[in-house]
């Protein structure tokens, strides 16, 4: 998800996802400030599969395209699908 937090105590995706799912869902924000998808890649097993997640979103492209980062079109391509592939297939879908 997002990192930032718009002067809240957590990200305001993640309090706006927290209200609509309701109590039952336990949401947990793994976004890290000026992380990209190669980043992300390196991360995603700890930060996020190691929670056993139901529900994953994937948000990425700003610090993909940042000035100072530069990942190239086919890198970030590649790394989203490889992302993809992290989790289980019979868990996978696309929105």
């Amino acid at each position: 998800m997002t990192s930032r937090t718009e002067g809240y105590d957590r990200p305001l995706l993640t309090i706006k996802l927290a209200s609509k799912l309701g109590e039952e869902w336990e949401v947990i924000n793994a976004g890290v400030p000026g992380n990209n998808t190669f980043d992300a890649i390196e991360r995603i097993q700890t930060d996020v599969l190691s929670h056993n997640p139901d529900l994953v979103t994937v948000l990425f492209g700003a610090n993909d395209a940042a000035h100072h980062k530069r990942v190239q079109l086919l890198d970030y391509k590649r790394n989203l699908t490889d992302i993809d592939k992290s989790w289980p297939p019979f868990r996978r879908t696309r929105l």
